[in-house]
């Protein structure tokens, strides 16, 4: 009677290990297809990412170039603007005083505006180092 027994336990465990190695191989078979999927998505995300640094690159030449070409007439329209406030060229009454004031301010308030733009750009794009400093914001 024991070696019917005996014969039934072995025959259980070869088949349990049967089935162990079944799902051994199943499991590794979906370890395979996840590891090539992974690489997959790696590869499109370096693809994705490549294409939206060259976006960036784009785009910082972009406000580059709109920064100067707005500044370029903005530097003669504040001197000259500077000279008439000044009155260099000649007497303005007080209306015009007033006037030439404003549209001097409003051109010094844009020419800034240009310039932190640029310096915005050229901060993101890495041409410009952020110098930090304590400050007092009272």
């Amino acid at each position: 009677m024991a070696i019917p027994l005996l014969g039934a336990i072995i025959g259980g465990l070869l088949m349990g290990v049967a089935g162990l190695w079944r799902a051994r191989r199943r499991l590794i078979r979906q370890v395979e297809l996840q590891q090539r999927t992974l690489r997959e998505q790696m590869l499109e995300l370096r693809r994705v990412n490549a294409e939206l640094d060259q976006l960036a690159n784009m785009k910082d030449a972009f406000l580059e170039t709109i920064n100067h070409q707005l500044r370029t007439p903005l530097t003669p329209l504040v001197q000259g603007l500077g000279l008439l406030r000044d009155g260099a060229v000649g007497s303005l009454t007080t209306d015009q005083q007033a006037i030439v004031s404003a549209i001097y301010e409003n051109a010094l308030r844009l020419n800034g505006l240009v310039e932190a733009a640029l310096d915005l750009s050229r901060l993101k794009s890495g041409r410009r180092p952020l110098h930090r400093a304590a400050g007092d914001l009272a």
